[in-house]
């Protein structure tokens, strides 16, 4: 019986998840190794590669926000 009402509520969160947390970060991630590999200089590059290193920070669950926020 429960099993019933359980598993669509198990599928709108694995969806709402998907949605919230993992799209926003695979469609950031590929425009920022769009902009690496179209760098045309060294400082260029240098800036993007550390901005995917903020968005992979970012996801860390309690203190990804605090360390982006002081980072360079």
């Amino acid at each position: 019986m429960y099993g019933i009402l359980l598993a669509p509520l198990i599928v709108l969160c694995v969806i709402a998840v998907y949605m919230n947390i993992l799209l926003p970060f695979s469609e950031g991630r590929r425009y920022i190794k769009a902009e690496i590999h179209r760098s045309y200089n060294e400082s260029e590059y240098r800036y993007w590669k550390r901005e995917l290193k903020k968005l992979y920070i970012s996801q860390i669950p309690i203190l990804g926000k605090y360390i982006v926020k002081h980072m360079r």
